[in-house]
């Protein structure tokens, strides 16, 4: 992993907020809390974990990465800072709920629906790509739908990797590339065209068997900006 700044303790008025939880993880936990009028997002390393050097440089890697980022389909990050907890991530507050969520309260998903959501998730993909950046953990509970607009936003770039980073081997299984998980092996954007591809499958239920003679086509079209025509 390339050489990155330490966490700055600019901001301290993270004490003086009133925070909500949002989610947890094996790693870290994200909290949210309103401001001016506006919902802002607090990724923290686990008390367990905010001395571990480890976890430590994989969040600093993931603001460097994502501090750049300027596309409607992934979420945006403002700041970094550290206080008594930690070090911490300040990122967009997303409402709306997880495609997994989505897709349970809304199922079947109509092809239309379907291609709509994906179409745009797959051009947020193309983004990273473009800017030499896999994103190495595309799921479900990574993709957030918007209440407003019903747009999908790619969240949490805690395994996304570029040239300057060391790749770090892992993601979730169900929807990972199977080289991903291989010692020695530094996947490509490939590994993102798989999860693409399980995420497709997650969404389509009954109409997977026919859009998937179609996922060509369309995931070449939205990756690499291709005129194609999809029954």
């Amino acid at each position: 992993m390339s050489e990155t700044s330490e966490f700055t303790s600019t901001d301290r008025t993270l004490d003086s907020l009133a925070m909500e939880p949002v989610s947890s993880g094996a790693t870290c936990e994200t909290f949210k809390f309103q401001q001016w009028g506006k919902w802002f997002l607090v990724k923290r390393l686990r008390l367990d974990k905010r001395f571990d050097p480890i976890a430590r440089a994989a969040l600093e890697k993931e603001f460097d990465l994502g501090i750049h980022l300027d596309h409607p389909g992934i979420v945006r990050y403002y700041s970094k800072g550290e206080d008594d907890e930690g070090p911490y991530l300040l990122e967009e507050y997303i409402e709306g709920e997880t495609l997994s969520e989505y897709v349970k309260s809304n199922a079947p998903l109509t092809k239309d629906e379907i291609r709509r959501v994906f179409g745009e998730l797959s051009d947020a993909v193309s983004y990273l790509h473009s800017l030499g950046i896999i994103h190495s953990d595309i799921k479900p509970e990574n993709i957030i739908i918007t209440r407003q607009g019903v747009h999908p936003k790619l969240v949490d770039l805690g395994f996304a990797s570029q040239y300057s980073y060391t790749p770090l081997n892992g993601g979730t299984p169900s929807f990972s590339a199977p080289e991903q998980f291989e010692d020695g092996v530094a996947a490509d954007v490939r590994a993102d065209v798989y999860s693409l591809g399980k995420v497709l499958e997650s969404m389509a239920n009954r109409h997977f068997r026919q859009l998937l003679q179609n996922a060509v086509f369309f995931i070449y079209n939205y990756h690499y900006g291709q005129s194609a025509n999809y029954p």
